[in-house]
């Protein structure tokens, strides 16, 4: 028999958690109190777990003068007048190349000077130890607002992360990871910061020592769904060969499942700032159906045929062809053609239409606010990169220029 936690043993659970994190901590960082004072666990991943702690010099370096070492290297604490920072604890098993990569990218983006990006303050190492310390952002749980966030919210929403986006796109930076936990927002002040950066990579370096993908060939991409039909009908029945000398397919598959784009599921090796376009399609997605996660399989092939629930099979296998691979699917129910966003929307929420009032994040007069939102999700989860719109083209998009008007 299975018995349903309490939230007070929820609230046990995480303090005692949180102790022995916190014991790790100080015991892996002799001295680490003396500068940093561990309060409560607030996250914890596979390669690092953080931390909310006080600033204990925070007094001191509010004397420091902008022009000093210690002026540049403090000016986010400074600017952000509080005395609490996050302290990302990163464990001694992640890769020495990670961890480089992770504090190359968060130096490059300190002097952005855009504050919807998250920058360093320090980082120290102790042994085989390292500690990143980041300005603590205060912020809302996504499943504590998502379904009942008003539509002109998540515009603001959406702006503030693709203006994060945009930023570090513009320094060649793919971010990998865009998902509700790795943006700070806070539905208070609408405001949101882009946080963890430990996928990140610059983009002319994902495809380094990886066979090129089909999608680099321009003859595939111009494939017509009468040739992918004739590439089919040659195709052998359907098995599994012996001693199988081919070179599997090799590409970038970080990520989080559900955010996830159909180039990554399909191994591509010319992975770009695209997918992080699609990640940010798939929130508003999130927020139209009132579904977190909207899509949710453990691997890649089941990721797939859920996209072919929502886009066709049709497109997706012209999709798959364009990088390289022939997409064979019987299974049934799965439609041919694309849904279209509005009856995917009404379908998933049960209602038979999409009247102001009948939803808390639609309200009177949004009716042409939410035809938007459906063009804004045509044009970030193009199925094709190539064709996909940028972060900064999508700034300009009528959907969020509702921010500035109201």
């Amino acid at each position: 028999m299975l018995v349903k936690e309490s939230p007070a043993d929820k609230e046990e659970k995480h303090f005692l958690d949180s102790a022995g994190a916190i014991q790790a901590l100080l015991q892996s960082f002799p001295g680490i109190d003396r500068l940093y004072q561990p309060l409560e666990l607030i996250g914890s991943g596979s390669f690092s777990a953080v931390f909310k702690a006080l600033d204990v010099r925070h007094a001191s370096f509010q004397q420091t003068t902008p022009d000093s070492n210690n002026g540049k290297r403090y000016r986010t604490r400074l600017q952000t007048g509080q005395q609490y920072v996050a302290i990302k604890q990163v464990y001694a098993f992640a890769a020495p190349w990670r961890i480089y990569n992770e504090l190359e990218v968060l130096q490059d983006i300190r002097n952005t000077g855009v504050k919807q990006v998250l920058s360093i303050v320090t980082a120290i190492r102790h042994f085989d130890q390292i500690l990143i310390v980041l300005p603590f952002i205060q912020h809302a749980e996504f499943r504590d607002y998502f379904d009942c966030y008003p539509l002109r919210n998540i515009a603001c929403y959406l702006r503030d992360l693709l203006l994060a986006c945009h930023a570090i796109h513009t320094l060649g930076i793919v971010h990998r990871d865009i998902k509700p936990g790795n943006y700070c927002w806070n539905p208070y002040i609408n405001q949101g910061v882009l946080v963890d950066f430990g996928l990140a990579q610059y983009e002319d370096m994902i495809d380094e020592g990886i066979p090129a993908c089909g999608c680099l060939n321009e003859q595939v991409a111009l494939l017509t769904t009468h040739d992918i039909e004739e590439q089919r009908s040659r195709m052998r029945p359907v098995g599994e060969l012996k001693n199988d000398r081919r070179r599997s397919k090799r590409g970038e598959r970080g990520g989080t499942r559900g955010f996830r784009a159909p180039e990554v599921l399909l191994r591509c090796s010319r992975q770009s700032t695209a997918i992080d376009v699609w990640s940010t399609g798939i929130i508003l997605l999130c927020f139209l159906c009132q579904r977190m996660p909207f899509f949710c399989a453990e691997d890649d092939l089941v990721a797939f045929v859920e996209l072919c629930n929502v886009f066709g099979t049709e497109e997706m296998s012209h999709c798959a062809t364009v990088h390289g691979c022939l997409l064979d699917i019987n299974l049934p129910g799965v439609p041919v053609h694309r849904y279209a966003w509005q009856h995917l929307v009404k379908s998933l929420l049960g209602m038979p239409s999409l009247e102001p009032g009948a939803y808390p994040w639609l309200e009177e007069g949004d009716d042409i606010l939410l035809q938007q939102a459906f063009d804004f999700l045509d044009k970030a989860l193009e199925l094709d990169p190539f064709h996909r719109h940028t972060a900064g083209e999508l700034l300009e998009h009528p959907f969020l220029q509702c921010v500035y008007l109201s």
